[in-house]
């Protein structure tokens, strides 16, 4: 609350703030209620050899060179201003770096490896660590974050399975807070470029500068929370829209699948005229609210502008069923590859979930099945050959 803007009004309507509140707080225990749901015991281990993964580390070096020669005048662009075929090539590399990194992982999981630091390092060839080297570089000059997040989170995630080690809270915050006043502070900076001076002596002047900046642009008590505020903002303007019978009709749910196929929602808008505030929940909050920048979305929001109360408690249920599932399953030791997959995109999604959409891990989900199973099938006809 210490973010919000003290020029603006972020409530939207002070007659909603009550009830969108209440809201999402029964949302909240509904999560709890999926997550603590009864499981069942019984998993099979699925059976899979250990599948070759060169040819995933071919398809993105291609889509890595193809990224780095488009941009090669963009070099200071921010990641969310990149538009058309550049920002299509580099969601296709994302997901092809996550399915090559997951399937490594389960690769070492089958073969018993990952037990130390340094197996778990040698797990991921070099193609990855370059690829991921180059992409950390390019999103935090760029002043981005989110996508450097979730490949730590993945990586985080894939550690605790294999190390099966024990945090302690205090480290865990500690950890936490280290990252989240650099990233907040990568974010003021608008990269890595504006964060240090050539011979790190004038640090000090630099943080005062940007801060200085950056709180003309968002005048608050803490500007640094200024987009966890206008989240509020975002809820209530979906939640004022729903309560006006406005409805998106699981439009951005079923985008969320016709995104698997390349091209696919370009080609869909050829031949049907579908407006942008269709495609999503941020954009048709953007424009309900007729405002000039984009509000973003949240989780409930957009579950409930899609398909009616009903459905978001639905798929608040089910969302903690699978997070505890998936969590279940790994301190059982049992683990199946289309689960294994799952609960690598969902934590590596999960400091974004609430302010996004469900469709978000709907595509990452079978976008990275897909890689990884046509990844396999190919591997098993040319060893027949």
């Amino acid at each position: 609350m210490l973010g919000i803007d003290l020029d603006e009004y972020q409530f939207y309507d002070i007659n909603i703030i009550n009830p969108a509140l209440c809201f999402s707080l029964l949302c909240f225990n509904i999560f709890l209620v999926g997550y603590i749901w009864p499981k069942r015991t019984s998993f099979i281990l699925t059976k899979m050899h250990v599948v070759p993964i060169k040819g995933l580390s071919v398809v993105l070096i291609i889509l890595l060179v193809l990224f780095g020669v488009l941009m090669r005048d963009k070099l200071n662009e921010r990641v969310e201003g990149i538009k058309g075929i550049e920002y299509s090539i580099f969601g296709h590399l994302m997901n092809v770096l996550y399915a090559l990194i997951i399937q490594q992982a389960w690769n070492a999981l089958l073969m018993k490896r990952m037990y130390t630091i340094k197996l778990f390092f040698k797990s991921f060839n070099l193609v990855t660590w370059l690829t991921v080297f180059f992409v950390t570089l390019y999103v935090l000059n760029a002043g981005g974050r989110s996508v450097v997040i979730a490949v730590l989170m993945l990586f985080f995630y894939l550690y605790i399975i294999f190390r099966k080690v024990k945090l302690s809270f205090i480290k865990v915050l500690i950890t936490m807070v280290v990252l989240a006043i650099i990233t907040s502070l990568l974010k003021i900076f608008g990269g890595i470029g504006y964060f240090f001076t050539p011979d790190f002596s004038d640090i000090g002047s630099s943080l005062e500068w940007g801060y200085e900046v950056y709180n003309k642009v968002h005048p608050s008590i803490i500007p640094m929370t200024d987009e966890l505020a206008r989240s509020v903002y975002s809820y209530n303007i979906l939640y004022d829209a729903w309560t006006n019978d406005h409805s998106m009709n699981m439009t951005s749910l079923i985008i969320s699948f016709v995104r698997l196929i390349p091209g696919g929602v370009r080609l869909l808008q050829y031949f049907y005229p579908i407006e942008s505030a269709d495609l999503n929940s941020s954009d048709f909050a953007t424009e309900y609210a007729n405002e000039t920048y984009g509000v973003g979305t949240t989780v409930i929001g957009d579950a409930l502008i899609n398909g009616g109360w009903l459905f978001c408690i639905v798929m608040i249920f089910f969302l903690g069923w699978c997070f505890s599932k998936v969590d279940y399953m790994i301190q059982r030791k049992d683990i199946t590859f289309n689960l294994f997959v799952l609960g690598c995109v969902c934590y590596m999604n999960v400091v974004f979930l609430c302010r996004g959409s469900i469709g978000n891990i709907i595509t990452n989900y079978f976008y990275i099945l897909m890689i990884l199973y046509l990844n396999r099938k190919i591997n098993i006809f040319t060893s027949k050959e």
